[in-house]
């Protein structure tokens, strides 16, 4: 059998540890290969994520021997620790798929710990190390002067310890301001940002090159004489990442005190990564104060007076605000650089821009797709004139697809495959096909379940979704001159009922075969958060209760009022998570739907 001779464990039992991490309550998600699993989102995981590792191919790796001779299982630790860091690059470092990897990652932990504690009586793994690898005789061994990194032993440093350093270099509050290409996110900008930033770097093009071993080929670039001397080639990527934003944003104070805020993170991330790796540096010059100190001024950084500067009537960007800094978008600075190009009037930006959020308990974070995005916010910069769209109704074509590159000319009459009924129907339906697809799968030995429990749960939440929908439709998802609209056409449905055929009363109509998908996606941005709001319960005292005194409850004058506070248990919260991972994923389907339909048209 692969993997028994001569290896401090069986390839056998090595595959039955490694089937034993995968759990219903991480909904499976490292129990393959994501790409076959959603093989419409191949591409964009492959870019985001080059080196891939699943449950499956590491059983498969153990039957094969792989991990079988160490016997700490190091290689085992590090594929499941490339299992985390995968799903939290693709997925971001918060929200549901973050709370699961991180899980995940301590339950893998804590059982392959178990187990190698097992397999060796409980003896120390480092005795079975000395074992496996004979120690070298001591007059080999010389001591090193302290904070001489030329003459320190020679530190082992992995591609895989490259990619992670690059990984954890992305921050939640950057919102993907230095992960994406400036002039591959807003094409219209390319030209004007090659003129001032022809030297291009992010960190999409720094996980590359971790990839590829580039930081890796110069071993005297690696470990210096200092910590800020390390690692040279990563800090100059880094460097050039900060000096494009600032030269880009030249004077616009939110941008620049983003780009300083980066660099500060990003050295000191690279600082500990070095003295985790050289200890012995430990007491030498750090590099976020080198760097910081090294960084120009904005004006010289910009090239003086011929630089692109922002003109005095700029729109101001939505990080102007105190808190706005956590989430800035690149959209407002954008048009900046773009009107001190091409000199025209003023361009204020409004569709695009986008309020800062701080994700909580009780308000899970989701990411929108920028087509339904667009459409939300231009909906709501138009309110005032929006017409309903009920099936039947005919609307410009361009207020469905805002996001279009050539805005579509005409109108569209809302047929009854746009509506949230349709849509909801046929995600349902592709969801029954994946859990059965996955059940039947024939090319694997002892597959991972796809539980019809946990195909269930999706249903209901799912059927949670459109009863609520129906109720709240009037009420909550309309605004004024689309309410009245409805108001107006229900009217007529009543005028037009006889008593034979009466209409259902109000909170019995099914608003999901008659509303266009645009209202279900203002609706799962709210979602989440009101059920989260159900779920919880009002924990503020009611003080004063002393019978001198006023009634329970009722505040003195001059007395300042309790602070709300909402608390909401442990089981509650992982059910939240749960509609928000269902709602997150019902809105990529709405955006693959409509893109379907508009390629039907």
């Amino acid at each position: 059998m692969a993997g028994t001779g001569g290896g401090a464990y069986t390839g056998a039992e090595l595959a039955a540890l490694i089937r034993s991490l995968d759990r219903a309550e991480d909904n499976h998600l490292f129990a393959e290969d994501v790409v076959k699993t959603y093989p419409q989102f191949a591409a964009e995981y492959v870019r985001a994520c080059p080196t891939r590792i699943d449950l499956g191919t590491a059983a498969k790796r153990a039957q094969e021997g792989e991990y079988t001779t160490d016997p700490t299982l190091a290689g085992l630790k590090a594929d499941v620790q490339l299992m985390v860091s995968n799903c939290m690059a693709f997925n971001g470092k918060e929200g549901p798929y973050a709370d699961i990897a991180l899980r995940f990652e301590k339950y893998a932990m804590d059982k392959i710990d178990s187990f190698i504690s097992h397999k060796t009586g409980g003896k120390r793994v480092s005795s079975l190390r000395l074992q496996a690898i004979p120690e070298k005789p001591r007059a080999q061994t010389k001591k090193k002067p302290p904070h001489d990194g030329a003459a320190s032993a020679p530190v082992q440093v992995t591609v895989k310890d490259m990619v992670a350093l690059v990984n954890a270099l992305v921050r939640r509050e950057d919102a993907d301001t230095f992960e994406i290409d400036v002039g591959e996110k807003f094409p219209q900008l390319k030209e004007s940002y090659d003129a001032v930033c022809p030297d291009k770097m992010n960190l999409r093009l720094m996980k590359e090159r971790a990839h590829s071993g580039y930081y890796l080929e110069d071993t005297a670039d690696i470990i210096g004489p200092t910590v800020a001397d390390s690692l040279r080639r990563v800090r100059a990527d880094i460097e050039l990442i900060v000096n494009n934003c600032i030269r880009f944003n030249a004077r616009v104070e939110e941008w620049i005190r983003l780009a300083l805020s980066f660099q500060n993170f990003a050295h000191r991330r690279v600082d500990d990564f070095v003295l985790r790796h050289a200890p012995h540096l430990r007491g030498t010059a750090v590099g976020a104060t080198r760097y910081a100190a090294q960084t120009p001024a904005p004006a010289q950084a910009a090239g003086g007076s011929d630089a692109i500067t922002p003109a005095s009537s700029q729109p101001t960007p939505p990080s102007a605000d105190a808190k706005a800094v956590k989430r800035p978008r690149e959209e407002a600075a954008a048009p900046v650089a773009q009107r001190a190009v091409k000199a025209g009037p003023r361009v204020e930006v409004r569709v695009d821009s986008t309020p800062a959020v701080c994700p909580t308990p009780l308000q899970p974070r989701m990411e929108v797709p920028p087509a339904l995005r667009h459409r939300v916010v231009a909906d709501h910069v138009r309110q005032s004139e929006l017409p309903a769209r009920l099936v039947g109704c005919s609307v410009p074509a361009a207020d469905l697809a805002p996001h279009a590159p050539e805005a579509p000319s005409g109108s569209v009459v809302i047929t009854p495959e746009m509506s949230v009924r349709a849509v909801m129907d046929s995600f349902i339906e592709s969801m029954h096909a994946f859990y059965t697809a996955q059940r039947n799968r024939t090319d694997f030995n002892d597959p991972f379940k796809f539980s019809l429990k946990e195909e269930a749960a999706y249903v209901q939440v799912v059927k949670a979704i459109r009863g609520q929908f129906n109720r709240l439709f009037p009420s909550l998802l309309l605004y004024p001159a689309e309410s009245a609209e409805v108001q107006e056409r229900t009217a007529k449905e009543v005028a037009a009922a006889t008593a034979a055929t009466p209409p259902p009363p109000q909170d019995e109509v099914a608003w999901d075969a008659a509303a266009h998908c645009s209202y279900l996606v203002r609706f799962l941005l709210q979602f989440p958060q009101l059920a989260a709001l159900a779920c919880a319960s009002d924990v503020t005292a009611t003080p004063y209760p002393s019978a001198a005194g006023p009634a329970p409850g009722r505040r003195p004058p001059g007395v300042p009022a309790s602070t709300p506070t909402l608390k909401i248990t442990q089981d509650l919260l992982e059910v939240v998570k749960h509609v928000a991972v269902v709602c997150q994923e019902l809105l990529l389907f709405i955006e693959a739907y409509e893109a379907r339909l508009m390629a039907d048209a």
